[in-house]
C-alpha cells in the first residue's frame, strides 16, 4: 500500500494530501488537530486568516494542539460540540505514537501494517467527529446557528 501524506502545518503529522505547490492549500481538514489547510506556512504562521481556522494563526494553533491535541483552546473551541472525549484523546495518542514510529530511521517508509492502523484510527476519529455533530444537532445544542 502506497500512501503519500504531507505533513499539516499544525500538528505537523502526516494526515494531508499533497500540496501541487508548496503554497497551494488543498483546504483539507486534519483528522488530528483539525486545522484546515489554507497555505499558511511558517512564514505567516503569526498572521489569522480567518476562514475555517476562524481566529487562530498558525502559531496560536500549535501551541494549543501541544497543550489539549486540538487547534482549538478550550475558551473558543466554537464547534457544535468542543473538546475532545476521552476515546477521541486516546485515539489521537494511538495515532501519534503510530506517526513517531514512521519518523525514526529504521523505518525508511510506513508499512502497509502501520498504515491500516493509521487509517483504521483516522476513520475513527473521523466517525467520533460525525456522531458528535449528528447528536447535537438532534438534541437542538447547536453553537451559533
Amino acid at each position: 500500500m502506497k500512501i503519500i501524506r504531507e505533513c499539516c502545518p499544525c500538528c505537523g503529522y502526516p494526515t494531508l494530501q499533497p500540496r501541487d505547490h508548496p503554497r497551494m492549500p488543498t483546504f483539507e481538514i486534519c483528522v488530528l488537530c483539525r486545522w484546515q489547510d489554507d497555505g499558511q506556512t511558517d512564514l505567516d504562521a503569526d498572521k489569522v486568516y480567518g476562514g475555517a481556522n476562524g481566529r487562530y494563526s498558525l502559531t496560536e494553533a500549535r501551541a494549543n494542539f501541544r497543550k489539549y491535541l486540538l487547534k482549538y483552546s478550550p475558551e473558543t473551541d466554537t464547534r457544535l460540540v468542543p473538546g475532545n472525549l476521552p476515546e477521541e484523546t486516546n485515539i489521537k495518542e494511538a495515532l501519534i505514537r503510530l506517526y513517531e514510529e514512521s519518523k525514526k530511521p529504521s523505518n525508511q517508509f510506513i508499512s502497509d501494517e502501520i498504515w491500516g492502523e493509521i487509517l483504521n484510527l483516522e476513520n475513527r476519529l473521523d466517525d467520533i467527529t460525525r456522531q458528535k455533530n449528528e447528536h447535537a444537532i438532534r438534541k437542538g445544542d447547536v453553537r451559533g446557528l
